[in-house]
């Protein structure tokens, strides 16, 4: 079992070999008890990410600010404490220095436990099933597989997912996924595994366990020979925060990815500069970021899902052709999916049923891959109008399109 995380000061800049995978960090290694405005000492906390070639610590002394925790070592992200009025004062003046990258409120503090990103939830936990399950569930009719997959497989594409960790190991994933970074562990081993608490207090340990797996495991079933690149940018519970999930995307663009998927996201938008730079230089770059809609049975916007430069992905039940009743639904939403009773991967080498926009959102993502496979030419705008005006009509509430065809969208960009 993986340990619990630990504060890791690692400010060196790494060998040439190790330059473009750098390591973070999230969740874990903020205090407890941090908060972004100390009402005895007036203080403010601010996180804060410093220049290659710079040692943080001399950093925020020069610029009159403590240091209280290393965030994210080896990507130079740490937490410090001023004494500026507020903390967009302590913002605006700390991003002057050209020794900063970037400076955010430490919402980990700041914020209700629901406000920060979290795994979203299934109405059930997931069910025990087998590889032929996997291969013969109604997702596998309702996306037409066999006849996609005579057009095209996914290979040369890479898609980012940024969840709890995958497990590498597991004999379906195996040859398939490169591990990249732990976001909460700040190393470089994004596992999908539990830590043996309850982080977020609810009763439950490791909820999350075996999310980012399962959704490793539905990208692969219908993109097969498509490339999967791991992040760990969840706890085992299931929780993150914006500046690490930020991180990760811009390590993933650096990377090459072509698609990220996003299976987690927020009750209520979070006011990140950090998170919208990093998700519009993603769109930049040409990368596509696909985000589960969220399982809240209503219209309520659920975040990065609902932000414009994200496909957002609600889940519907192949076995009715109707929207899931727990799906989040209304025009924010751009296309449905599969996510009901969907067989994956999960730790250990075994198999489970699971339902949730967070099972939808990688078919999605591996339709991306199939597209790409067949033109890899396909710019983003391309990418997504092949996505979006290749649907078919659902039965219940309304999104701004319907169910992913993925035959005739194939068919379109072979074209």
């Amino acid at each position: 079992m993986k340990p619990t995380s630990c504060v890791v000061a690692r400010f060196a800049k790494p060998t040439a070999a190790f330059v473009a995978v750098l390591v973070l960090a999230a969740v874990a290694t903020v205090p407890a008890n941090a908060h972004h405005k100390n009402k005895e000492d007036k203080t403010v906390q601010v996180v804060v990410k410093v220049q290659w070639g710079h040692d943080p610590a001399s950093v925020a002394a020069d610029l009159d600010a403590e240091l209280i925790d290393v965030l994210l070592g080896g990507r130079r992200v740490i937490l410090v404490e001023t004494n500026d009025k507020d903390v967009k004062a302590a913002v605006k003046r700390l991003t002057k220095d050209k020794r900063i990258v970037w400076a955010e409120e430490n919402e980990v503090g700041s914020t209700p436990e629901g406000d920060r990103f979290h795994a979203w939830p299934s109405e059930t936990w997931p069910r025990e099933a087998n590889s032929l399950d996997r291969n013969t569930q109604p997702a596998v009719t309702a996306l037409g597989l066999d006849a996609a997959h005579a057009l095209a497989t996914g290979k040369g594409v890479t898609i980012a997912v940024l969840d709890t960790g995958v497990d590498a190991s597991h004999p379906a994933l195996k040859g398939k996924v490169k591990r990249r970074l732990d976001v909460i562990d700040d190393d470089f081993d994004p596992d999908d595994v539990g830590n043996g608490l309850d982080d977020d207090g609810d009763g439950h340990v490791d909820e999350a366990v075996g999310h980012g797996t399962h959704v490793a495991g539905a990208i692969l079933l219908a993109a097969p020979e498509a490339k999967v690149l791991a992040y760990r940018v969840l706890n085992s519970d299931g929780q993150g925060t914006a500046f690490g999930v930020a991180e990760a995307v811009r390590h993933a663009v650096d990377e090459g990815a072509d698609i990220i998927n996003i299976s987690f996201g927020a009750d209520k938008k979070i006011d990140s500069t950090v998170l919208k730079d990093a998700i519009k230089h993603a769109k930049d770059s040409g990368v596509l970021v696909v985000a589960a809609a969220g399982n809240s049975s209503s219209d309520k916007k659920r975040y990065p899902a609902a932000d414009a430069e994200v496909v957002s992905v609600g889940a519907y039940d192949p076995a009715k052709n109707e929207l899931a009743k727990f799906a989040s639904h209304g025009k924010w939403v751009t296309v449905a999916a599969p996510g009901v009773d969907i067989t994956s991967t999960i730790p250990g080498g075994g198999y489970a049923t699971w339902s949730g926009s967070s099972m939808a959102a990688p078919f999605v993502s591996a339709q991306a891959a199939l597209l790409l496979s067949v033109d890899h030419d396909l710019s983003l705008s391309e990418l997504i109008k092949l996505i979006k005006d290749n649907t078919d009509k659902l039965k219940g509430k309304k999104l701004d399109k319907g169910a992913v065809d993925y035959l005739r969208s194939i068919e379109k960009a072979a074209k």
